[in-house]
């Protein structure tokens, strides 16, 4: 059942009684619903968090292997922070408060997942210019040398691929974080309603 036809049930007169619903029966579904939201929201943080970590940590070793300690180290504290990061909110989404209501506790978690968002940008412009750069490396390490850097083809074609990396990621958190957001906050909304 779809979060917001909970409003509709509720509305229509004798409905709740010729459905066999009563008003607990109705707040579980309510918990139900949302808490499904949020379930969904904390199974892609974890995969997110995962392949992070996986990621990163193959960067870590694979750039100390190379002999690159400072990058190894950067990358390292990175992937350590990120980590700490999801985890902490992980359980602050999985903190239930039962001294609230469902609706509480939805603007509580909505809050949360909002900052979480906010967090999530702001990590992309600080990160984005380096780790850019160090795929770029990677990817190839004569990129940096005089050749690639005096050409103007070359730099235009760097921030172009750069922009349209940060188009593709802003698209992307929409996808896996933006959507449960306005799911909740419309959640949110019909319930305030009544």
């Amino acid at each position: 059942m779809d979060d917001l036809d909970i409003k509709k049930i509720w509305n229509k007169p004798g409905a709740i009684e010729s459905k066999g619903f009563d008003s607990s029966h109705l707040d579980q579904i309510i918990d139900r619903g949302s808490i499904s939201i949020i379930d969904k929201f904390i199974k892609t943080l974890r995969i997110e968090m995962a392949v992070n970590f996986i990621m990163l940590s193959v960067l870590v070793v694979y750039s100390a292997f190379q002999t690159k300690w400072g990058l190894s180290i950067f990358l390292l504290l990175v992937d350590l922070a990120f980590f700490i990061y999801y985890r902490r909110l992980v359980a602050q989404l999985r903190n239930k408060n039962s001294d609230i209501n469902v609706l509480e506790y939805l603007r509580v978690i909505h809050k949360i997942i909002l900052q979480f968002i906010h967090h999530y940008k702001v990590a992309n412009v600080i990160l984005a210019v380096p780790l850019f750069t160090i795929g770029m490396y990677f990817a190839n390490p004569e990129i940096f040398t005089e050749k690639y850097l005096s050409n103007g083809w070359f730099i235009v074609l760097a921030f172009v691929s750069f922009a349209i990396a940060i188009l593709l990621f802003y698209l992307l958190l929409f996808q896996l974080y933006g959507k449960k957001a306005n799911k909740i906050e419309r959640l949110i909304e019909a319930l305030k309603e009544e």
